[in-house]
């Protein structure tokens, strides 16, 4: 790529990244994400309902006077039939979750946009009840209903969240926080209403739906078939879509008055022995155009699963695959998603254009003959193009369009990736951070548990780690431990995890996602297994006499199951038990009591050595010194920093160490960087370091 390209791509990234972080956008992907369920059962029964297989129609429509049919169908109409409705409800739960200030009364953003919707949908015009609005075709009123009423509802209720005090004897926090919500549902309610009798009374339509559906037909009316008809008509089918307007609802009048008619004209003139003429028709679009659904977006499926490198990307695409195989899209545009992304604003109303010229060039050169029969929109690729010209010309053309389109979508897709990494890392951090905070202050946090982007990075990750767990042994790192002298008398296992999207996991964050889980004993097996599968070569590097130190958490040590496995370890390797020591996070806080002596005891006569790790953190107690079972302390790493400005740091360390060595206790400090810290370390009586500036991986 040369320096223009580079240039041209930087300021699209850029732009990108604007947009991306727009709040509007971000609030309706998400809106999107949260419908995803409903999307893809919709789409299977919309399959069902519609595979182009006459034997099948029959079975379905008749078996059981239509049982199975009406099966599929009710399901269908509940899940695509109320498409904007769930769009409203999703909109305003995304618009809450970004706003910490109408969280305290959430319910309301969620009502207030709901009876907005019904407003302005139209649904109950002219006396009738207008189910249409409630689907796809409703769906941009949806966005622009929610978003809009959340937002003057959030402003009006933080107005007169001040004035306000509802709370009465008797009451609850929900009781106030709805009778709190009347007053702003009120308000938006009866604003809505007034801009809706004037639209109805300002342009004689009974809705803003039917108002926008009536402006965007306008614009072809008293068109004919032309290719110019052709071309706009594409684009502004998709670029509807693109805005989460079903397209082919909103231009439904349209395609009936232009286009339907033509293969009509062609088959007439084929009776009267003449040429078919007329290139633009329904099937036309169908079959070579909108190949996969809108946008063709079949280019795009076939991009994301045979280039793209996220695995999240790919699940979806081959969860949209089978729907897509009969042209409906709604998995992939609205679970990507493409709707509001602009990342994929330029294929997705190039890619329709480009098909529509190229078919055209095609049939009129003479290449592909014109298509003279009506094919069933949810026809399969290749076979359409087959059923429609009755030449195999038409399916070649298909595969040729398929080509031209992975082309052109593939570069978005690489940039669409790109952008997602960088937003994955920015909220990897902030998890990283959260759980951070938590070590810091000592407060709890259930990660799994989290309601937004970073909780779905969370759960994301603890996926990915039950998946990589089954796939065979931890990749470990080894940290050399020293002596004053330098010699090295050992190392610390590490685990470390190096994500495909994310790279080196924080460690402390594998630990709590498999904790909660319910897979941390799962996880400390591995990394046992996979110690004592490198123990030969950790003796090469370290010596026979090193020591192996190796994490257990204090529910692990107290667990009958790993004491278990701990002695099919002895039964298995023999020879290694003695070169390995069980670091017990003091942070744990184990009852020392009778019961869990008498167990580490057995894990000591097994021939492992046992350690305290990080000694003197919060819940530090001399009695674990009073048992004659641990042979090492390791210092919390915040003493040994702290060494190097901090006299109170030295105190500690030489009391532990001075009370550890009545005891026939060793004393092991982490972090340990400069010879200067260690001479200071030395001076405190701590004689044994673990270099934190090294670390080995094995495998």
């Amino acid at each position: 790529m040369g320096e223009k390209g580079k240039t041209v791509r930087h300021k699209m990234q850029k732009l990108y990244q604007y947009l991306d972080g727009l709040k509007i956008l971000r609030c309706i992907r998400g809106s999107l994400v949260l419908m995803i369920p409903v999307l893809l059962i919709g789409s299977l029964a919309l399959v069902f309902c519609s595979l182009p297989i006459a034997g099948y129609q029959t079975i379905i429509h008749e078996f059981l006077s239509g049982a199975l049919y009406n099966f599929f169908h009710g399901i269908y109409q509940a899940t695509f039939g109320l498409l904007a409705v769930y769009m409203t409800m999703s909109v305003a739960v995304c618009y809450t979750q970004q706003n910490m200030s109408v969280r305290s009364h959430n319910y309301g953003t969620l009502f207030t946009s709901l009876i907005c919707f019904f407003i302005f949908s139209g649904v109950f015009a002219e006396g009738e009840f207008q189910v249409a609005a409630f689907g796809a075709q409703g769906m941009f009123t949806a966005i622009v209903c929610a978003l809009s009423a959340s937002f003057l509802y959030d402003f009006i209720s933080r107005k007169i969240s001040m004035a306000v005090r509802l709370y009465a004897e008797g009451t609850d926090d929900t009781f106030h926080d709805m009778i709190f919500t009347i007053i702003p549902l009120g308000i938006v309610s009866g604003i809505f209403a007034v801009l809706n009798m004037l639209l109805a009374y300002v342009f004689h339509v009974s809705s803003f739906q039917m108002l926008f559906t009536n402006l965007i037909n306008h614009i072809f009316e008293n068109m004919g078939r032309s290719l110019g008809t052709a071309v706009l008509f594409e684009a502004l089918l998709n670029l509807l879509w693109f805005f989460g307007i079903h397209g082919n609802d909103v231009l439904e009048s349209a395609c009936q008055n232009i286009f339907v008619p033509a293969i009509d004209v062609n088959n007439e003139l084929i009776r009267q022995g003449l040429p078919a003429t007329e290139i633009y028709s329904k099937t036309f679009f169908d079959v070579f155009v909108i190949m996969g659904g809108c946008g063709g977006v079949l280019c795009l499926l076939l991009v994301i699963l045979f280039f793209g490198k996220r695995r999240s990307n790919r699940n979806l695409a081959r969860f949209a695959a089978l729907p897509m195989l009969f042209n409906i899209s709604e998995m992939m545009v609205f679970g990507l998603p493409i709707v509001f992304n602009p990342v994929f604003l330029i294929p997705f109303l190039c890619v329709p254009v480009v098909l529509t010229l190229v078919s055209s060039f095609a049939i009129q050169m003479g290449f592909v003959p014109v298509p003279i029969h009506t094919v069933e929109w949810t026809t399969p690729i290749l076979l359409g193009g087959y059923l429609a010209t009755d030449s195999i010309a038409g399916s070649i053309l298909q595969l040729i369009n398929v080509g031209i389109g992975m082309l052109i979508y593939y570069p978005f897709v690489r940039l669409f990736e790109e952008e997602s990494l960088r937003n994955a890392e920015f909220r990897m951090e902030r998890l990283v951070r959260i759980l951070q905070e938590s070590e810091e202050t000592r407060n709890p946090v259930s990660l799994l548990t989290l309601r937004n982007d970073i909780g779905a990075v969370a759960r994301g990750l603890a996926d990915d780690l039950v998946f990589q767990m089954r796939t065979g042994l931890p990749v470990m790192y080894y940290q050399p431990q020293f002596d004053a002298d330098g010699e090295c008398i050992g190392a610390e296992a590490l685990l470390r995890w190096k994500h495909s999207l994310y790279g080196m996991v924080y460690p402390p964050l594998i630990v709590k996602l498999a904790e909660e889980s319910d897979k941390l004993l799962a996880l400390e097996k591995s990394v046992f297994q996979a110690v004592f599968h490198d123990m030969e070569r950790l003796y090469s590097v370290f010596g026979e006499n090193a020591k192996i130190s190796v994490n257990a958490t204090g529910g692990t040590i107290q667990s009958d199951d790993f004491e278990q496995f701990l002695q099919q370890l002895k039964e298995e390797y023999p020879a290694y038990c003695r070169n390995v020591v069980i670091e017990i996070t003091e942070q744990a806080a184990l009852q020392i009591n009778e019961k869990l002596i008498e167990r580490l005891t057995r894990i000591q006569n097994l021939g492992f050595g046992l350690a305290i790790d990080d000694f003197s953190m919060g819940n530090t107690s001399i009695k674990y010194l009073q048992t004659n079972l641990f042979s090492l302390i390791k210092l919390d790493g915040a003493l040994s920093k702290g060494v190097m400005n901090n006299s109170r740091s030295r105190n500690i360390i030489a009391s532990i160490a001075k009370l550890s060595s009545d005891f026939g206790i060793r004393v092991l400090a982490e972090y340990v960087e400069t010879k200067e810290q260690q001479k200071i370390l030395a001076d405190a009586g701590c004689c044994w370091y673990q270099d934190i500036c090294t670390a080995l991986p094995f495998r």
